[in-house]
């Protein structure tokens, strides 16, 4: 179910990928691009009360699976890689049903959407 975490580097990892999911979800219920592309998140709880992070075994990413973000309907990827640098090293991965995958960073360094992830978003109008 879960992997075997090593302290420091696995909390330290796990804080910032909860960190960007508290920032995802200030700027959704602050109102900021919930009109204009639908943000929406949702916690599911029906399997896991917490927030159950998981580890890809091949890329070490890891990801909130029970933490979910929709844009316009549709739940998009959001992973981050292991010891990032970023303050906010949130990665978004979503396929646009034409075969073209649209990836980058969501946030910049002061927690606001990043040029990548607000061009996705504006493909999603």
């Amino acid at each position: 179910m879960g992997y075997e975490r090593v302290i420091p580097r696995d909390l330290f990892n796990e804080a910032k990928l909860l960190k960007c999911l508290g920032q995802m979800s200030l700027i959704i219920h602050s109102n900021v691009g919930i009109d204009k592309w639908r943000l929406s998140i949702e916690h599911d709880t029906s399997n896991h009360d917490g927030f159950n992070i998981v580890k890809d075994a091949g890329s070490g990413d890891i990801e909130c699976n029970n933490v979910h973000v929709y844009v316009a309907g549709e739940l998009i990827q959001l992973t981050t890689g292991l010891n990032s640098r970023r303050a906010y090293p949130l990665v978004f991965e979503k396929e646009d049903g034409k075969g073209e995958i649209h990836e980058g960073f969501v946030f910049d360094d002061n927690g606001d959407f990043t040029g990548e992830f607000v061009a996705y978003l504006e493909t999603m109008e």
